[in-house]
This record gives C-alpha cells, sequence and structure tokens, in this order.
C-alpha cells in the first residue's frame, strides 16, 4: 500500500480532472448531456484508479488499476477529440488537455512497469 497523494501521477490527473468538470460546467448541455457526462466520468476514472489501486496489498493489482486509469485516459483523449471535431470545444483547448492526457500517460507507462518489475530502459547517450 502506498501514499497516492505522493504520486505526481496523481496530482496531474487529480487536476486534469477538476479542469475538466471546471470547462465542461460551461459548455451547452444541449445535445451535449452525453459527450459532457462520458468526458467527466473518463477525466474522474483516472485519478480513482489511481486511489484504488495505491491501496492494494500487492503490485500485480496495484499495475492492474493503473492500466485501468491508463485506458480511461485513452477514453478521455478521444472524447476531447470528439468534441473539438464536432464543435463543443476549441482546437486550442483540446490540445492543452491532450498534452496533459499524453503527460499523465506516459507517467503511468512508467508506473506500470515499475509495479511490474520491469526494468527502465537505459538512456542513450
Amino acid at each position: 500500500m502506498q501514499n497516492y497523494r505522493k504520486l505526481s501521477v496523481w496530482e496531474k490527473s487529480h487536476a486534469l480532472a477538476v479542469a475538466v468538470h471546471q470547462f465542461t460546467e460551461q459548455l451547452p448541455r444541449r445535445n451535449n448531456v452525453g459527450l459532457i457526462d462520458q468526458m467527466r466520468r473518463s477525466a474522474h476514472s483516472v485519478p480513482a484508479n489511481i486511489v484504488e489501486g495505491a491501496g492494494s496489498p500487492t503490485q500485480k493489482e496495484f499495475a492492474r488499476f493503473l492500466q485501468i486509469a491508463f485506458a480511461s485516459a485513452n477514453e478521455l483523449e478521444y472524447h476531447l477529440q470528439f468534441a473539438a471535431d464536432t464543435g463543443v470545444i476549441s482546437q486550442q483547448l483540446f490540445s492543452a488537455r491532450q498534452t496533459e492526457v499524453i503527460e499523465i500517460r506516459k507517467m503511468l507507462t512508467g508506473l506500470i512497469r515499475r509495479a511490474q518489475g520491469i526494468p527502465r530502459p537505459a538512456s542513450s547517450v
């Protein structure tokens, strides 16, 4: 078990979930209720699964929750892309949030590898 609050990936994913919640408050709900709900759910799922996994008794189980968080980040990126492509959000907002999602996924990948006992790849000089 570990303290999820000490994980920088949790901090970043929590901040993204808050940001998604805040900007979706400003979106017109007419014809967008389902999309708004899906964006919020997938955004909230990332830090929630990190928290749930941090309470796991084994590293294997922790890695499984991190993989679920990773999948939720993928889902969020798609919902953001769809929202941008249909004009619900701006391309600028999409790009900013996509950058955050990509960073979170990279962090999750590293943490998953560590939880699975996979050594870091050697850096090339």
